[in-house]
């Protein structure tokens, strides 16, 4: 899969399994500024919490919200019906967006269930999962990633600012996985495809301009590449970055790629998205 530029992204929680609580303790200090932190000392009760998590509705991808798929019961699989990227906006007035798991890390070793039972056991979380471990080989670990039942592993002993910077890229990776669905959506649906997301060396120049902008989560709202921004503080505003052919001549600023060049304008947002918004939200987040 190439790691393109998310079509949505925005703060999650991270799951925490390992029977050391001093250790969870000391992850949520350092790690509680950047993300959401839920823990657990035991693999029990932290799959009794992912089983309640995958029956609420407002847990669901935000990708969700803007594919519609239809039963096709002769080859026993669904098929994208209808995409609507307008809809991917409508993720911001979900309250508990950012309580989205995006990274599970398990202890390898822990009583009653270990990591490898508990992994085994979630399978099908949607989800990055890691293996956390005390030692620098676990031949369990390994086998599990070489199995692709793990994304990564990762030593207890690493420095927090390593450790920090290896969440994040499973954070990334979790939502470029999503991307990718909608990618192939557009694809079977024969829809227009922004070129924005089909260019890995655009990922990290745009992270890092969101970044210096203060902008923490944002939403493609069309097939034009436009997407719906937020701050932390709330403050909403409008992102548009085109390809070369794709340019509209409002475009002055530009990044560019081995692939082509691309342009990019910060924008309030249009009227009827504000009133929409406004109407919704209940308060004005607007140009704050």
């Amino acid at each position: 899969m190439l790691r393109t530029l998310p079509a949505y992204f925005h703060p999650t929680t991270l799951l925490f399994v390992d029977d050391d609580g001093f250790l969870l303790d000391s992850m949520q200090d350092s790690l509680h500024l950047k993300f959401n932190i839920k823990k657990f000392t035991s693999g029990v009760d932290a799959f009794s919490f992912i089983q309640l998590y995958k029956k609420d509705p407002d847990l669901k991808p935000c990708v969700e919200k803007a594919i519609q798929y239809s039963q096709d019961f002769v080859i026993e699989e669904k098929r994208p019906t209808i995409l609507n990227l307008s809809l991917m906006m409508n993720h911001l007035l979900n309250p508990k967006r950012f309580n989205t798991v995006s990274v599970t890390i398990v202890d390898f070793a822990m009583p009653a269930m270990t990591g490898v039972e508990f992994l085994d056991k979630i399978n099908d979380f949607d989800c990055k999962k890691m293996m956390f471990t005390g030692e620098a080989w676990n031949i369990d670990g390994l086998n599990l990633f070489n199995l692709n039942s793990i994304d990564r592993i990762c030593r207890k002993s690493e420095p927090a600012v390593a450790m920090t910077a290896i969440f994040e890229d499973m954070q990334l990776r979790y939502f470029q996985d999503h991307t990718q669905i909608l990618l192939n959506a557009l694809k079977n649906l024969s829809l227009v495809t922004p070129q924005c997301l089909l260019d890995p060396d655009l990922t990290l120049p745009v992270m890092e301009l969101f970044r210096s902008k203060g902008i923490v989560e944002f939403y493609l709202i069309n097939h034009e590449g436009f997407f719906v921004t937020a701050t932390a503080s709330g403050a909403l505003g409008l992102f548009i970055l085109q390809s070369e052919s794709e340019k509209s001549t409002s475009l002055k600023d530009c990044i560019k790629t081995d692939a082509q060049n691309y342009y990019y304008s910060f924008n309030e947002l249009p009227e009827e998205q504000k009133i929409s918004l406004k109407n919704v939200l209940g308060f004005d987040r607007l140009g704050e």
